[in-house]
């Protein structure tokens, strides 16, 4: 009767054993497959991230091209804003010479009639 009992007692450790063998099995498979899926998503991940960084650094590089645009046009505003102001010196100066031309004719045309005028008179003579 103990010899049936030890027996029965091993059979149920060896049916318990193969069942945590068989659960152990299943527990490592189940991992493996996990881990597999993590490794996919982190490499997604890493995959996005790189994206990113790419996305990142364009943008980078179109703000410092934009930048320098920005700077160059400042500059040319500055080359307008000079050029302007010394045409509108210009322009005034030779609105001066203009009318100091205008007087000069018109003192001009004033000596011309006073010579017609003694012209003429030197004629009746």
């Amino acid at each position: 009767v103990e010899l049936a009992r030890v027996q029965e007692k091993v059979s149920e450790i060896g049916q318990r054993s193969l069942k945590m063998t068989a659960d152990n099995n299943g527990l490592r498979a189940t991992l493996a497959e996990r881990e597999m899926e993590l490794r996919s998503v982190v490499s997604e991940k890493e995959s996005e991230t790189r994206a990113r960084q790419r996305e990142a650094e364009e943008a980078r590089v179109t703000q410092e091209e934009l930048r320098a645009q920005q700077d160059q046009l400042q500059k040319t505003v500055v080359n307008l804003t000079t050029e302007k102001e010394s045409l509108a010196r210009e322009r005034d100066a030779m609105g001066v010479q203009i009318g100091q031309l205008q007087t000069s004719v018109a003192m001009l045309e004033e000596k011309a009639k006073e010579w017609n005028v003694r012209e003429a008179s030197l004629v009746k003579l």
